[in-house]
């Protein structure tokens, strides 16, 4: 476990905080800004880009900004978000929980490169909450012509704002006009129509587009259920002693035996529904069997973005026997994260297994707690036609979207 960790619950103030300022404006409500780095804050250095922009700089050249609400800028840090590692996300939990009982929602700058990470951990951080934290960054440089950095920060504050009256809470991502659940979050560059859309949402269907002014949420994905009820709290327990590994074809599984005095967890990176070599010189059984032997934890991730479901091949089930964890449909940043986050709440095998296999943040499904003692994969399918009835909202909810939002440009 990292040292300085804390665990804090205390009641949220959850009024709206309208609150007037020296030039008289009142009924506008609070949002705190906290920057963090990253290519939204980059100008030209010597070596190429890097972060320089300070928050002010950024906020003064943010026009209509102090019309939409008042706001607490907050610089925490300015580094390239290659650069950010698990204390800094504890320095960003804490400082996010703390503007949260200041204001009526947190937006946090932050480098597109390592973005989902920090998304998804903030997601497990910070529990139970009762508003939002929304991070955002760009692709192009604050000062770039036709630089998305401010049409992004613009957006970040609007979803902020108007996030009460849509009932969001909890930890998204708000980039390229929409709206995404930090812990289903993936970066994934050039998608369908433009190269500022970084960000796409995996095993879930979107939440929500932004467009100027205007919103449009999907109700029944805006609200997470969260794995214990209460107050809103800030957990930052986490074990740092997590090894993600890629697998390859021809890798050497005696690679592993060097790594388990440095590792309490591994999470494999597998091939298809979460498979792995069983037979010659690359056969991983015995390698994984000597780490779950001496009581450290093993999980397996898919390669394809989609779910783990290790009873479908022989080289999945082999693994599934020895008592390895699969992570579902969880990201492979949430899986990360989560694992570090658990760890960092339990000591034992099982509790840790339990805490995988709990919905925390909406991060899996089915969305329906702890306690399960039956074979989640079996579980799972039964939930497959309503997760693919989601995503077929998704989709009609887009194209409803698009509709509202040409009618709108029409008319002005």
């Amino acid at each position: 476990m990292m040292a300085g960790q804390t665990f804090i619950r205390q009641r949220a103030e959850s009024a709206v905080m309208s609150t007037p300022d020296a030039g008289g404006r009142t009924g506008l409500k609070t949002v705190s800004i906290i920057a963090t780095g990253g290519t939204i804050a980059s100008g030209t250095g010597e070596k190429g880009l890097k972060p320089t922009y300070q928050l002010g700089e950024m906020l003064s050249e943010l026009p209509g900004l102090d019309e939409l609400a008042v706001i607490r800028p907050h610089q925490l840090m300015n580094k390239d978000s290659s650069d950010m590692t698990p204390e800094d996300w504890v320095r960003i939990a804490v400082q996010a929980y703390k503007e949260l009982q200041l204001a009526d929602a947190v937006v946090i700058t932050h480098g597109t490169d390592t973005m989902a990470y920090t998304s998804s951990m903030l997601s497990f951080m910070l529990r139970n909450l009762d508003k939002p934290v929304i991070l955002t960054g760009s692709q192009r440089p604050w000062a770039e012509p036709r630089s998305d950095a401010k049409t992004n920060l613009l957006d970040a504050v609007r979803v902020a704002v108007q996030a009460a009256d849509h009932r969001l809470r909890g930890v998204y991502i708000v980039f390229h006009g929409k709206i995404i659940k930090g812990c289903r979050v993936k970066k994934s560059k050039y998608l369908e129509h433009s190269e500022l859309d970084a960000f796409d949402t995996i095993n879930y269907p979107l939440i929500g587009l932004v467009k100027d002014t205007h919103l449009a949420v999907n109700p029944l994905l805006a609200m997470s259920p969260q794995a214990e009820g209460g107050e809103p709290a800030l957990d930052t327990r986490i074990d740092k002693r997590i090894l993600m590994l890629t697998l390859t074809p021809g890798f050497d599984p005696t690679l592993l035996d060097s790594l388990r005095d440095r590792y309490q967890a591994i999470i494999i990176q597998a091939y298809g529904l979460g498979n792995m070599p069983i037979t010659g010189k690359a056969a991983m059984v015995p390698h994984m069997k000597a780490w779950l032997d001496e009581g450290k934890i093993v999980a397996v991730t898919s390669q394809a973005c989609y779910e783990t479901d290790l009873n479908q091949y022989e080289t999945g089930r082999r693994f599934l026997e020895l008592g390895i964890i699969p992570t579902l449909d969880m990201t492979q940043e949430a899986a990360y994260t989560k694992m570090m986050w658990a760890l960092g709440q339990a000591n034992e095998r099982g509790q840790v297994h339990d805490l995988m296999w709990t919905n925390m943040a909406g991060e899996i499904w089915p969305l329906n707690g702890n306690g399960r003692t039956l074979d989640i994969m079996g579980e799972m399918a039964r939930y497959h036609d309503l997760t693919r009835r989601l995503y077929e909202s998704n989709t009609q909810l887009m194209e409803v979207m698009g509709t509202i939002f040409s009618k709108i440009k029409a008319s002005r």
